[in-house]
């Protein structure tokens, strides 16, 4: 895991957003003075990740705050990852965890159905757990020896969980579970082999059984073919005399259609006769009928052309009653347009009466107008004013706050100082009595100073409200005054907009005055007009010479309703000539027809005549053959029975056969899983404790002692040694138990970590826990990559912080950031790329130096 982005909200001392960049860093430093949120940093990173840090969720928040927010961002196997995690304490107390990689779209979320969910992504994605990280890669500031205090069995469990071990207990496990389902297996198979040898064994009595049902089921088949033989002997000659009293029926049906279509023959030939008689009647009228049409025709043309005056006269009328309309609306538009002339002119001359008066009031509101803009200024300088006021009060509170929290650090000083064992905060060596006196001298002055500062500021603030509500009430007394400013400017713009209308009135007057005087000329001047009255005159002379007699076209229509029935009779005479050839060939052929029909009908009554159908013996077949039917059904169900029988029994002896096969195949099955339970009680034993997981720790435990020395060694004046007990004798002394010792040894032999100084206390922790994270990169796999060092440089001289950086350096290359964390000056100048945290009045901010 390498960190890329860390970004707090309201995260303890954090209380503007700060933003930290990591990427470019490999060996950096954090550097700040104590308390100005070093370790927060590594809080903020811990608590994302697990949510744990050294303090709880609502001690998180900063003061005054309700709500923190921290996104963590890291690269793992070639990827990068955001965490986002938020805590609420106000209302409903809650928080917030989301998980999300980088794709080529953005940010995309891996988990989202509830947070547990999430925890678990994260934690398979990292693949190691809170404790074990703080015991690793993290040397957090007072928890250095946290590996080193743990007990035994807790070394195991961290070293267990870096090595990933715990997968030969699921190895272990899954070994286990198959053995069980192997025996469970085996139990079952045992059981089917005792059914599968019974059911063998009844394999001779069914084959006795099945030949026995064979021979009955021949003999029963032969009976049945003799009885389908007599019924196929039935049925044909049932056959032969179906088809001889079906052809008798037949003959009989042909004899009655044949006297109905002579019947219907002659009806058919009296119809035609009578409609030939008609059709020559009207024939006989044709001289009459053509000549009435012959006058029906002349006059429908005369009808025509009267018509066609009367709808040209009806044109001519409509379009004269319209030209008459158009000259009348003419007449009445020169009237109205005249008289709206004369009531425009008249309203306009009224209203340029009342342009002096509003002239006069304009000059009164720009009067008043430059009066309040003098005012407007007078206001902005008091705006100014009260800006200044507020933003010097604002720099005094925050002056104020920040002495606050001086003088509280101050006083916490002197009760650390009062305290019976205290020690420098720099370097943390006990203090005699005379230094100790003197700091308290110089703490008690420094809180001497920052009082009276405190109260000057608090008395400026004072003055500055006072001042401040006398510049309100003058701005009130402005706001007041200013208040018709904007009706003044709105009476103004309405007046200047009535004279500018005034003024376009004015020149439209003249306008009007000719438009008048062109109206009240003679109609005979408009050209339009006098068309008008042409057109109507022309259209009256074409009117006067179209001549349309009503009385003809009366007498006209009565004759033609008397003529209208001719042009039916028309019809009638063409049908008639066309029908009477048509009728007199249809009577040929009907004569003819029903000669043909009679002489059929005629012949086929002599045979029937002849004929005796054979119905009764019909009826004697029919019935022999329904029996041997009914016999051939029931010699079908007993076969049908006894093949039933014979499959069942065959179906047997097929399962008794093959269950003879099947128990040879159970009992081989039977020697493979005897051979693979075995095997899996074996592998049970290899995945526990005692067996792979011990060589693991047996083969990595040499090589961590060495890593660890390798890096003792590397600091001046050492003589430290560290190695690994993992078995000691029991205290009654008989046989050994597990354990996982830490023996630390010097110059002067083995001693308790406990009696070794700060200082080298600090070098075994140390060099163990970079040990331990190079075990975890090279032995386990797990690609953290980060290694973090908080505080404790201050236990060691120059010399040994100089030994320190030179280990570092040594192992920078198996990381891809370490990044160390002191408050010390002259140990951060060593480091080129340093992590600057600073104290603000807004809280506290990050700058990054590469």
């Amino acid at each position: 895991m390498i960190p890329t982005r860390l970004v707090l909200r309201h995260f303890l001392c954090y209380r503007d957003p700060v933003e930290v960049d990591f990427t470019g860093l490999q060996l950096a430093c954090l550097s700040g003075e104590n308390g100005a949120g070093k370790s927060a940093l590594l809080d903020a990173m811990t608590w994302a990740l697990w949510e744990k840090a050294r303090a709880s969720n609502q001690h998180l928040v900063s003061l005054g705050e309700l709500e923190t927010r921290v996104e963590f961002s890291f690269r793992l196997d070639g990827r990068e990852y955001r965490v986002v995690r938020a805590y609420t304490s106000s209302g409903k107390k809650g928080s917030l965890l989301e998980l999300h990689v980088r794709t080529e779209d953005g940010w995309y979320p891996l988990a989202s159905s509830g947070k547990h969910t999430v925890q678990a992504e994260i934690d398979r994605l990292l693949g190691i757990s809170y404790s074990t990280f703080v015991n690793s890669v993290f040397l957090l500031q007072g928890r250095a020896d946290e590996f080193t205090r743990q007990t035994p069995a807790k070394r195991k469990e961290i070293l267990a969980e870096l090595l990933e071990l715990d997968r030969y207990e699921r190895y272990r496990e899954v070994a286990r579970e198959e053995a069980k389902r192997l025996h469970d297996e085996r139990t079952r198979s045992e059981q089917m082999l005792a059914a599968l040898r019974e059911q063998a064994a009844q394999a001779p009595a069914l084959r006795d059984q099945v030949t026995r049902l064979e021979n009955a089921l021949d003999a029963q088949r032969a009976q049945l073919a003799q009885l389908r033989e007599q019924l196929k002997l039935r049925q044909e000659r049932l056959y032969r005399l179906q088809l001889e009293v079906e052809r008798y029926r037949e003959r009989s049906a042909r004899h009655a259609e044949l006297v109905r279509e002579c019947a219907k023959r002659h009806e058919e030939k009296d119809r035609l006769e009578q409609r030939l008689a008609t059709q020559q009647a009207i024939l006989q009228r044709a001289p009459e009928i053509e000549r009435r049409a012959q006058e029906l025709d002349a006059v429908q043309r005369e009808l025509d052309e009267l018509g066609r005056i009367a709808a040209e006269r009806q044109r001519i009328q409509q379009e004269l009653l319209q030209r008459e309309r158009d000259l009348e609306s003419k007449r009445r538009e020169r009237a109205v347009r005249k008289q709206a002339l004369e009531t425009r002119i008249k309203e306009t001359e009224q209203a340029l009466a009342q342009r002096p008066e509003l002239q006069a009031r304009l000059v009164q509101i720009d009067e008043e107008l430059a009066r309040l803009a003098t005012l407007r200024e007078r206001q902005a300088e008091l705006d100014n004013q009260k800006v200044q006021r507020e933003a010097r009060r604002g720099e005094l509170r925050a002056l104020a706050n920040q002495l606050r929290q001086q003088m509280k650090e101050l006083q916490e000083q002197l009760q650390q100082l009062s305290a019976i064992d205290a020690v420098c905060p720099v370097c943390l060596r006990p203090l005699t009595p005379e230094e100790r006196a003197r700091q308290e001298a110089q703490v008690r002055e420094r809180g001497a100073q920052l009082r009276s500062t405190f109260d000057a500021s608090r008395n400026e603030d004072l003055q500055l409200a006072k001042e401040l509500e006398e510049i309100q009430q003058r701005r009130r007394e402005l706001d007041a005054e200013l208040r018709r400013e904007g009706d003044l400017q709105a009476e103004g713009g309405k007046i200047r907009g009535d004279l500018e209308k005034l003024a376009r009135q004015e020149r439209e007057l003249a306008q009007l005055r000719r438009e008048l005087e062109q109206l009240s000329r003679s109609e005979e001047f408009d050209p339009e007009y006098r068309s008008l009255a042409d057109e109507v005159q022309k259209l009256r002379q074409q009117l006067t010479a179209l001549v349309f007699d009503p009385e003809r076209r009366e007498a006209l229509e009565r004759r033609r309703r008397e003529l209208e029935p001719v042009r039916q009779e028309l019809l009638q005479l063409r049908d008639a000539r066309t029908a009477v050839q048509h009728l007199a060939e249809r009577l040929s052929e009907l004569e003819r027809e029903i000669a043909t029909l009679e002489t059929e009908r005629v012949s086929l009554e002599a045979e029937l005549a002849a004929w005796s159908p054979p119905e009764r013996e019909l009826e004697t077949v029919h019935s022999e053959l329904e029996q041997l039917k009914q016999r051939e059904q029931s010699e079908e169900e007993l076969i049908e029975r006894l093949q039933s029988q014979l499959g069942a029994l065959r179906q047997r002896l097929t399962d008794a056969e093959a269950a003879q096969d099947e128990a040879e195949r159970v009992s081989r099955e039977l020697d493979r899983l005897a051979r693979e339970i075995a095997v899996l009680e074996t592998l049970d034993r290899a995945f526990g404790k005692h067996g792979i997981q011990t060589m693991v720790f047996e083969n990595v435990l040499p090589d961590l002692a060495e890593a660890a020395n390798e890096i003792l060694d590397r600091l001046p004046g050492n003589t430290l040694r560290i190695d690994f007990v993992t078995q000691r004798d029991k205290t009654s002394g008989d046989g050994a138990i597990e354990t996982l010792d830490i023996l630390i040894s010097d110059e002067f032999g083995q001693r308790p970590y406990e009696l070794y100084s700060g200082g080298e206390a600090f070098r075994i922790n140390f060099a163990l826990r970079v040990a331990l994270s190079l075990l975890l990169v090279e032995r386990a796999g797990r690609r953290l990559e980060t290694l973090v060092i908080d505080e404790g440089f201050g236990t060691q001289d120059a010399k040994g912080r100089e030994g320190l950086i030179q280990a570092l350096q040594s192992v920078q290359d198996r990381f891809a950031l370490i990044l160390v964390i002191t408050h010390l000056e002259d140990l951060k100048e060593q480091f080129p790329q340093r992590i600057e945290v600073y104290k603000t009045s807004g809280g506290s901010q990050v700058t990054v130096i590469r």
